[in-house]
């Protein structure tokens, strides 16, 4: 309010979106988009035995606010099925769940094989044809007028 008034705030005094409030019922839903689907809530994440000698069930499941990025649930999901003795060898997610430090903390943290689709390399680098080249293992060193060669190992 400003001298009595209601207005709109500037971006500038706006909190953080994870801080906006969405619901009068519920302080914690938030606002939720992935690719085309958009909603106010939360997220679920569920976790489903397919082993082949046994049942297929749902075997854990986890609440987290909507605007919270997928692979953040992935210890405390692993956790809970350490702790009700549900570990899988292998646990296949989808692409917001992977990434080489995921990987390697499934396995050394639970010996679980994390499996999923790994992302590709967003970097301009990588979209640019020729951009950074190594197939000769050589890269240029330009200091002044003069151009060097380091050799990589």
């Amino acid at each position: 309010m400003s001298s009595g008034h209601a207005r709109r705030l500037t971006p500038q005094e706006r909190p953080p979106v994870g801080e906006w409030l969405r619901s009068p019922y519920d302080r914690d839903v938030r606002y939720g988009r992935k690719r085309t689907l958009e909603w106010v809530g939360y997220k679920v994440h569920l976790t489903e035995g397919c082993d082949d000698d046994r049942p297929h069930l749902i075997t854990d499941v986890h609440t987290a606010p909507a605007i919270e990025q997928d692979h953040l649930a992935l210890d405390t999901i692993q956790d809970h099925l350490a702790r009700s003795d549900l570990l899988p060898t292998e646990q296949l997610v989808d692409a917001g769940y992977i990434s080489a430090k995921r990987i390697l903390h499934s396995r050394d943290t639970h010996a679980i094989d994390l499996i999923g689709p790994v992302h590709t390399d967003p970097s301009w680098q990588a979209r640019t044809p020729g951009a950074l080249d190594v197939s000769p293992r050589c890269l240029p060193v330009h200091r002044g007028l003069a151009a060097r060669a380091r050799h990589l190992p």
